[in-house]
């Protein structure tokens, strides 16, 4: 198989060869997001898209005003990697997993209305401001490389282990700004439908799968 022939080559034995520090890959990886950070219109293409999935989700429901973008912070850290090895995949191939430590401020702050629609449309508006932060996200990531023995279909499947750590800080107001309530209640219904939502997505035995093309195209 194209694993073995790999890990022949590289003398690699994925049972015995001890796990790597991933410095290396950290400075990499950090510059590569600075530059992002420095690049005013990638963050400009970023705000444009999430305007897009704030219209579009706007859209679907008729008691919900036009979503405002009020905030949005990409943060000042990089994310820490270590403990990276490969090891046998669960597919026929293999994973390579490592562990992340991030600790920071990513933003993202939204306006709305609540439209109240009875007795007649738009009675009433009920100002809704929210803020989420993703403080820390810690865990083991695994990425394996399946290459099934019956099909020339190749993908690559994304998943978090079941131990990991993600603290959010989320702010809701509800009412007029001179009347701005806190509910405690709401935010904590929040947080636990991210947390749902992540876990049902891509903690593991759940994964995303990004399928690998078979004929790379060549411009």
């Amino acid at each position: 198989s194209i694993q073995d022939t790999v890990l022949n080559k590289l003398e690699y034995d994925l049972y015995t060869h001890p796990s790597e520090s991933c410095d290396w890959i950290n400075v990499l990886i950090g510059i590569f997001i600075e530059s992002y950070r420095r690049d005013n219109t990638f963050k400009q293409n970023v705000v444009n898209k999430i305007n897009n999935i704030l219209s579009d989700t706007q859209a679907k429901y008729s008691f919900i005003a036009p979503i405002i973008l009020t905030d949005f912070a990409l943060g000042d850290e990089y994310p820490q990697i270590n403990k990276a090895k490969i090891r046998p995949g669960e597919h026929n191939g293999m994973i390579t997993e490592f562990f992340i430590n991030f600790n920071d401020c990513i933003v993202l702050g939204i306006d709305t209305n609540l439209m109240i629609n009875w007795p007649r449309p738009c009675i009433a508006a009920l100002p809704v401001s929210l803020s989420i932060s993703l403080l820390h996200f810690s865990g083991k990531i695994m990425v394996e490389y399946v290459s099934p023995l019956d099909s020339n279909n190749k993908y690559i499947l994304f998943s978090v282990g079941d131990d990991y750590k993600l603290e959010l800080d989320v702010k809701t107001l509800l009412g007029h700004r001179t009347k701005i309530k806190d509910p405690e209640k709401l935010t904590n219904i929040i947080i636990n439908i991210i947390n749902d939502f992540f876990r049902n997505k891509l903690v593991f035995p759940n994964y995303i799968r990004y399928d690998i093309p078979n004929k790379p195209k060549i411009d």
